[in-house]
């Protein structure tokens, strides 16, 4: 009910509050029933509201709470000083509560703990806090002091004159001191009270608006010198941090390099990222805390540590890394560092990539081509799929001149578009444009029926000649298919490593068709390379393979001895599954060549081999290893056990390789004389020695 402004009344008034506010009622029945209301309705109390409390004493009250956590008091604390910059009736209230003799010790350092983190408080606050350093002990009163650090005017810088003054204790003079330094941005003054005492008289001759400026001046030189002492200070940082991890042995530098990528300061950031990428160059071994760490960073603030923790990511492909690289592209919207996100999530596709990944797609810009390669990603393994979704890139993809798309966008167009767009596609081969030509090649090198476009387009364009074998590989791997990246090859010399090239075509031959074209290679030194893969242990043909294997193998092991290499050739031998599959007599001559070559005349002897066997071992000897010794023990072997059955033409090759014995024996016997070197007085304008 509100009070009565006024103690006196009519009776007539009186009369009428007493009918209105005390006439009585029946139970059960209201003013409106009762008779004697005369069909009027009672006047109720209002009820009561509660005061209303100011913002500042409702926080002051929070801080001063000594039953309250002192986590809150401080948060209330903190809020209060905020507030009594921009409200006077704020202001008022702490500078009271601060004159207050009855407030706490805990209490008042609590508060001025507040406002000494203050940039700038009231000047209203001097006086108040003047009075609390002087009341509180002398252990507690140099935290007032420093509170007026907060106040710049100069009324606060007099105060803290004074108690710096030389007859003040220590600790208090020290922390004065501290403040003035605060206060007007001159620590150059340092602790000498006179030189302040001085300045401060020529600072009271100054205006309001001349004061602000000396102060302001004052805190730009300051902020400009600090800036460039933690400037200075971060190089010497960094440069520390470097070498602390050329000490940290190998095993324990992952730990050390988390702790720099998560650094909060961007240099030492940097440096971890800069580090990390110099130890995956030199191939060493991060464990999972760089991983952990590159990951977090991926939800970074900075745009800078975002891009790089991607790159890092893809580089040393965490298995864990997939969600936290979907989400961070999801949220992503800086196209820099969309770039580097897509790089690395086509490591990891997932239903979550579909809508960014597309997205980006979609974005005429620098994560086109990214995309494309992450949606690309996606289809191979299965996560693009519907109908809807596929309509949708395959219109992004047609949106753009077909000679603009990379690689990955014409190989998921000739995917998933129709044939008029794969006609486009073959278009391209013709191209004068390489990376265009390679990459319709690449984007069809998987459809039969654009093999032999691409054939022939590789025979202008040596850059396409791997793209092709790689096409004769998925889709040709016969004799045929090989003899035309044979042609191809032979017709460039600007296939780097080409005989590799051709063995990896040869890798998909069957065992037939291997032998096929090792019979038709000119080299016999690759002839050899061609059939060698035949001979390891791991090796096992299909059993409908088994005859041309052994042929395989049979001439394998011939090129092996004729190349100078019987032991092996015997090894190859020991690898026919089914000797009785070779023509009658071969693999007999086959191994006695080898035994006689490899210097085993005792075991070819028991084989009873032909005298070819024993011609053709001594051939190979003369041919690869021509030693004396060894080639007479063979003619030995011949003029004793062959001589009598030998034919015309075998004879006929035995007197001739017995006379390139006899001039091997020469030679060795009689080794050229050396000549003596011409005279100083020679006339011959001929070199020495010719």
């Amino acid at each position: 009910m509100h009070a009565i402004p006024h103690l006196w009344l009519t009776p007539l008034a009186v009369f009428v509050l007493s009918v209105a506010l005390y006439s009585p009622h029946a139970p059960g029945q209201t003013g409106a029933e009762h008779p004697a209301a005369g069909g009027r309705q009672a006047l109720d109390p209002e009820p009561l509201q509660p005061p209303v409390i100011a913002p500042g004493e409702q926080l002051l009250n929070e801080a001063l709470d000594e039953n309250a956590q002192r986590a809150d008091r401080m948060a209330a604390a903190n809020k209060l000083v905020r507030l009594v910059r921009h409200d006077p009736a704020a202001a008022e209230t702490l500078a009271v509560a601060l004159s207050n003799p009855d407030l706490s010790p805990a209490s008042a350092l609590l508060l001025v703990a507040a406002l000494a983190d203050q940039p700038l408080a009231p000047g209203t606050l001097v006086q108040s806090l003047v009075d609390l350093a002087r009341r509180l002990p002398e252990a507690q009163s140099p935290d007032a002091v420093a509170a007026l650090g907060s106040i710049r005017t100069r009324s606060a810088a007099h105060a803290l004159l004074e108690f710096a003054a030389p007859d003040q204790p220590a600790a208090l003079r020290t922390r004065a001191f501290a403040a003035l330094w605060r206060l007007t941005a001159m620590p150059s003054l340092g602790a000498d009270h006179d030189a302040w005492h001085a300045w401060l008289d020529a600072a009271d001759a100054l205006s309001p608006l001349e004061w602000n400026t000396l102060l302001l001046s004052n805190l730009a030189r300051r902020q400009d010198d600090l800036v460039r002492r933690h400037a200075a200070d971060l190089a010497r940082l960094v440069a520390v941090a470097r070498q602390l991890n050329l000490a940290t042995p190998p095993a324990e530098r992952s730990a050390l390099l988390a702790e720099y990528l998560l650094d909060p300061r961007p240099q030492l950031r940097d440096l971890g990222f800069d580090l990390v990428e110099r130890e995956l160059r030199q191939s060493a071994q991060l464990n999972g805390e760089v991983a952990h760490a590159a990951i977090r960073l991926l939800s970074h603030a900075d745009p800078s540590a975002r891009r790089r923790s991607a790159r890092l990511i893809d580089q040393i492909a965490p298995a864990d890394a997939g969600p936290a690289v979907a989400a961070a592209l999801a949220a992503e919207t800086r196209p820099d560092v969309a770039v580097e996100l897509l790089l690395a999530c086509a490591r990891w596709s997932s239903h979550a990539l579909r809508e960014p990944v597309i997205r980006w797609l979609s974005v005429d810009g620098p994560t086109f081509n990214p995309a494309a390669r992450a949606a690309l990603a996606l289809y191979q393994t299965g996560f693009l799929v519907d109908a809807e979704t596929i309509a949708k890139v395959v219109g992004v993809l047609r949106a753009r001149p077909i000679e603009s798309l990379s690689e990955s966008a014409l190989v998921l167009l000739a995917a998933l578009a129709e044939d008029a767009d794969r006609a486009k596609i073959a278009g391209l081969l013709e191209s004068e444009l390489e990376q265009a030509s390679r990459a319709a090649a690449v984007a069809l090198a998987h459809r039969p029926d654009f093999l032999d476009r691409i054939l022939h387009a590789a025979r202008d364009r040596p850059f396409l000649i791997a793209v092709a074998a790689d096409a004769v590989v998925q889709l040709r791997p016969t004799a045929s298919g090989y003899t035309s990246i044979v042609r191809l090859v032979r017709d460039s010399d600007a296939v780097p490593d080409a005989d590799a090239l051709l063995l990896r075509v040869s890798r998909a031959l069957s065992v037939g068709d291997l032998l096929e074209v090792a019979l038709k290679e000119p080299d016999p030194a690759f002839q050899e390379r061609l059939l060698v893969r035949l001979a390891e242990p791991a090796f096992a043909p299909p059993g409908n393979e088994r005859l041309p294997f052994a042929n395989a193998l049979a001439t394998l092991a011939d090129l092996q001895t004729r190349h100078g290499r019987p032991d092996a050739a015997l090894l190859t031998i020991e690898r026919i599954p089914d000797p009785e599959l070779l023509a009658e007599g071969r693999l007999l001559g086959l191994r006695a060549t080898a035994l006689i070559a490899a210097l085993q005349l005792d075991a070819a002897r028991q084989l009873n081999a032909p005298a070819d066997a024993w011609l053709d071992a001594l051939v190979n000897v003369l041919r690869n290893a021509p030693d004396p010794n060894h080639a007479a023990a063979i003619l030995r072997e011949l003029n004793t056990t062959y001589l009598d059955s030998l034919g015309e033409a075998q004879r006929q090759r035995l007197e001739a390789l017995t006379a390139e014995v006899a001039l091997l024996n020469e030679v060795q016997a009689d080794p050229p004389e050396e000549q003596d070197p011409p005279s100083d007085d020679t006339t011959s304008n001929d070199p020495p020695g010719r």
